[in-house]
């Protein structure tokens, strides 16, 4: 039996090969939920102004 083929070594890689995708998906998601949040927080700043300049105005 040789090590290439042992089923230790495949359970082993087929682990590593799950655990590093899972990862990537991972970190890719919380990147977009942390753009998405930025971009949210900025459009509220933007209307709030607006807000608050029409409401000048009418005054």
């Amino acid at each position: 039996m040789s090590i290439k083929n042992s089923p230790l070594v495949k359970g082993i890689s087929t682990g590593i090969t799950f655990g590093t995708a899972a990862f990537v998906l991972t970190s890719k998601m919380n990147k977009g939920k942390k753009k998405l949040k930025s971009a949210a927080g900025r459009a509220l700043e933007s209307l709030a102004e607006m807000v608050d300049e029409i409401t000048d105005k009418l005054r």
